[in-house]
């Protein structure tokens, strides 16, 4: 591929690591969805592309216009292209933007390359003290952070956390920030035994344990303040249903290959809020912020591949032998 130079109001960047998420995942195993397969309205692009928006790497160029960031910076990018005109971005929604592009699935060059071009506004500054591989997990953490924004958990409180993949494992980070008592669910022995590690209050293996009974058990007999389902798995949707307690709400930040089936029983009973929550709309601040602070340990969940092993890597992730891989782009010293 030619390399990209940074335009007026842009920013060249030498990536360091390019985390592989869920979504590319779909994008690659199932069929294009964030990937146009006709011109974009906004940016023209359609398949082929490169893939990649989970991305942290330095400035290595700065296009006309721009005098606030420095060549050497470390950044994140936050991939989304939005208008900043529409309705949904005036009121700050800007996720919901209507004439959105998403860097690294419709803008054409992604993150899973040596380099790449953004506009100055999606650039992140990292401060001192964070590492590459922070910059690279800001995007991720940011989906996982909304989705806990959205749960509008207080200290103290008890929450499932369904799934301890990369987005589940960044609700249970955020959480524990937060002081909430945290129960994750999740059927994978080796993911189960690191969120141990992590002194959460309790782990469920839903596959052979009763999940609400043992919620109800430690919140005697309430249930959860708040249920988020990272699994993309409709029997744990249904699951963060029953065990949430009155009032309370269920986040479901997944993506799901299959339409889901709701009985009108598990809403109704005790006027549970089911919510949504879709990428991020300031949170990026959130997680630096919090980085800062270190809530988000790296050790024993990342692995980091070349970008020779990208493929490799799709079938790990696919088959649950990976739980996080970051790939370092940059040619080997």
């Amino acid at each position: 591929m030619p390399e990209p130079q940074a335009g007026p109001g842009e920013v060249k960047i030498e990536v360091s690591f390019n985390g592989i998420c869920g979504t590319d995942l779909h994008e690659y195993f199932d069929k294009p969805a964030m990937v146009p397969t006709a011109p974009h309205p906004v940016t023209g692009v359609e398949a082929p592309v490169i893939l990649g928006h989970e991305t942290g790497g330095r400035v290595i160029e700065v296009g006309e216009g721009v005098d606030d960031l420095a060549v050497g910076s470390l950044v994140a990018v936050e991939p989304i292209v939005r208008c900043g005109y529409c309705e949904a971005c005036v009121a700050g929604a800007y996720n919901h933007c209507s004439a959105m592009a998403f860097h690294g699935f419709s803008t054409g060059h992604g993150g899973l390359a040596q380099f790449t071009v953004v506009r100055r506004q999606m650039a992140h500054t990292i401060p001192e003290g964070l590492t590459d591989m922070h910059a690279a997990l800001v995007e991720p953490m940011a989906v996982s952070m909304r989705a806990v924004k959205r749960a509008d958990v207080h200290e103290g409180d008890w929450v499932v956390v369904h799934g301890a993949g990369p987005i589940g494992l960044g609700c249970v980070f955020a959480l524990q920030a937060l002081g909430a008592q945290v129960i994750v669910s999740e059927p994978a022995p080796d993911r189960r035994s690191f969120v141990e590690s992590l002194d959460v209050a309790a782990s469920v293996d839903p596959g052979s344990d009763d999940l609400v009974t043992m919620v109800r058990d430690l919140t005697n007999g309430r249930g959860a303040a708040a249920n988020i389902e990272a699994a993309g798995s409709p029997a744990a949707l249904l699951s963060a249903l029953e065990a949430t307690r009155r009032f309370g709400i269920v986040v479901a930040v997944a993506t799901y290959s299959s339409p889901l089936t709701i009985p009108h029983r598990s809403l109704f009973r005790g006027e549970v809020s089911l919510r949504g929550s879709v990428a991020y709309a300031g949170e990026f601040a959130d997680v630096i912020a919090a980085m800062t602070k270190g809530a988000y340990p790296l050790d024993h969940w990342i692995d980091v591949v070349s970008l020779d092993g990208v493929v490799d890597a799709f079938d790990d992730l696919a088959n649950g032998s990976a739980l996080k891989v970051l790939v370092s782009p940059r040619p080997a010293a």
